[in-house]
């Protein structure tokens, strides 16, 4: 599996407007990954060619911002896995735009988007019409078991609201991930849920990117990014040498993206950026 991070910021992006903190203006007068866009992510099967994703992870409200920089269309996309239901993740409108489209409607695939309960609601607000849309909606409960397509996925409890919200592990090939953006620390029943499990890569979330930090409560800082990993590494979920790397960063940390390597680095964590990419 190949996973390309589309988006690496929070829910606010980077720089965020109205802003003058120092992330911020660094972000504006230097650019490149300093410049973060709202979460979204491609995942892509050895056997796929191209830059057009069959599967994602997320849908940002930067989207049409993100194919213009990109150079993508979403025209193939048949499946995608959606965290929670807040905005920044899930951007509705961009679904029920798709009969909209100047090109053949009849073109595109039915794309199923998997989710939890209040996922569905916020899609099916409003009487939304699947068909018509040429969409699926796969309820999704913490815990199950599922198949995306060609993906095998576990859903995991996230610590988010509105809950119920999910992370996921995907597998493939004999290949597996955890992506697990937009929660608090774990709560025991996510432990509970992940047991067993082994990934070669893992996705977290670090909203606040940063030391010497509160504790988050509805997100994570760097310092409870580094305790959820040392619990991973204790279950056998993953190992000291697994790829670890952060989404979801905001500008909460006060670090530029240089900064964040650097200390990420002294801990065996890679902050993503727009256009990140990790062969699993």
């Amino acid at each position: 599996m190949r996973i390309r991070v589309i988006g690496s910021a929070a829910g606010k992006p980077t720089p965020r407007p109205f802003c003058d903190c120092r992330v911020c203006r660094h972000a504006t007068r230097h650019g490149g990954k300093d410049v973060r866009t709202r979460t979204h992510a491609h995942l892509f099967l050895d056997a796929d060619v191209g830059s057009e994703p069959r599967y994602a992870i997320d849908l940002s409200p930067d989207l049409p911002a993100q194919m213009a920089r990109d150079g993508f269309r979403l025209t193939r996309l048949e499946h995608l896995l959606v965290t929670h239901a807040h905005g920044d993740h899930l951007f509705v409108d961009g679904l029920r735009w798709r009969p909209s489209i100047r090109s053949a409607f009849k073109d595109l695939p039915v794309l199923t988007v998997y989710g939890s309960s209040a996922v569905a609601d916020r899609v099916l607000d409003g009487g939304t019409d699947l068909a018509g849309l040429r969409l699926r909606m796969q309820v999704i409960e913490p815990g199950q078991r599922f198949r995306a397509g060609e993906l095998d996925v576990l859903a995991l409890e996230a610590n988010e609201v509105p809950a119920p919200a999910l992370n996921y592990v995907v597998s493939h090939g004999g290949r597996s991930a955890l992506l697990a953006w937009d929660t608090a620390p774990w709560k025991d029943s996510t432990w509970s849920q992940i047991e067993g499990e082994r990934v070669d890569a893992v996705f977290t979330e670090c909203t606040a990117f940063g030391s010497d930090l509160e504790p988050g409560q509805r997100h994570m800082t760097f310092d409870q990014v580094r305790e959820m990993r040392a619990g991973l590494i204790a279950r056998g979920v993953m190992s000291a040498d697994t790829p670890h790397v952060t989404v979801h960063q905001g500008d909460n940390g006060g670090l530029t993206h240089a900064e964040m390597v650097e200390l990420g680095g002294r801990h065996g964590i890679t902050p993503s950026y727009d256009g990140f990419e990790l062969s699993v």
